[in-house]
C-alpha cells in the first residue's frame, strides 16, 4: 500500500521504495524509477500532456492525441484492461485530422469539464472516427466546429466496413456539447447498436443538423 498511486502529475517522477528489508534489499532502498510524463500502467489513464499536447487552443495537437490514441490501442488490443484518454480540465484543444478509434474496445475520453475544449479544424472531415469500435465513452468536454474549415462529423458510429464487427456498439457520450458548423451531422450512426446519449447539447449550424 506504502506504493500504491491513483493519480500522478504528469510533471511529477515517482521512487518506488521498498519497506519489507528482505530478499536482499534493505528497508527504504529504492527500487524502481518511473520517469516523468510515463506513469500510466497501473490505471490505464493516458493523458495527453504526457504525449505533448498544449492545450492552448492554437497549438496543432492532433498528432499529440494520436499518439495516445496509438498507445491506447496497443493497450486494447493485448486486451489488458479497460484505458481512459485524459484531457487536461479548462484546456483547448486544436484538431486539424480524425482521431481513429476504429475497431478499439473499451476506451473512454474524459476532459474533466465542460469548460474542456476540442476545436475541430478539418474540412470534410471526421472527428471522431469509431466505426467497428465496442464499449466507447466520451465524457466531459464541449467540441466546436470550425466554421471556415466546416467539417463533415463529429461522432461516426457503426459496424467495421472490413468484415466481423458484430460487436461494435454499447457506446456512451454522456455530459458533452457539440457546437459549430459540421456539414453532414454531429452524431453520425451507421448499425452500432445500444447507443447511450445522456446530457448531450447539440447547438450546430449546416445542412444537416441531426
Amino acid at each position: 500500500e506504502r506504493n500504491k498511486v491513483d493519480t500522478v502529475d504528469s510533471s511529477t517522477q515517482i521512487t518506488l521504495i521498498t519497506n519489507i528489508g528482505t530478499g536482499g534489499i534493505a528497508d527504504n532502498s529504492p527500487v524502481a524509477v518511473i520517469p516523468v510524463g510515463f506513469y500510466n500502467a497501473s490505471v490505464g489513464r493516458y493523458h495527453v500532456a504526457d504525449y505533448g499536447a498544449v492545450g492552448d487552443g492554437s497549438t496543432d495537437d492532433t498528432a499529440a492525441i494520436q499518439a495516445a490514441l496509438a498507445a491506447i490501442r496497443a493497450r486494447s488490443v493485448s486486451k489488458v484492461k479497460k484505458s481512459i484518454l485524459q484531457l487536461t480540465p479548462g484546456a483547448n484543444y486544436k484538431v486539424t485530422g480524425s482521431l481513429n478509434l476504429t475497431d478499439i474496445e473499451d476506451v473512454t475520453i474524459d476532459g474533466g469539464s465542460l469548460n474542456t475544449k476540442i476545436t475541430y479544424a478539418d474540412a470534410d472531415g471526421v472527428l471522431f472516427d469509431c466505426i467497428g469500435a465496442a464499449r466507447l465513452a466520451f465524457r466531459n468536454f464541449m467540441v466546436l466546429g470550425d466554421t471556415t474549415t466546416v467539417p463533415a462529423v463529429c461522432f461516426s458510429f457503426g459496424r467495421s466496413t472490413s468484415g466481423g464487427g458484430e460487436d461494435s456498439g454499447m457506446h456512451l457520450v454522456e455530459h458533452v456539447s457539440v457546437q459549430g458548423y459540421w456539414a453532414i451531422a454531429a452524431v453520425y450512426n451507421i448499425s452500432s447498436e445500444l447507443m447511450h446519449l445522456s446530457d448531450i447539447w447539440i447547438t450546430v449550424s449546416g445542412p444537416d443538423t441531426a
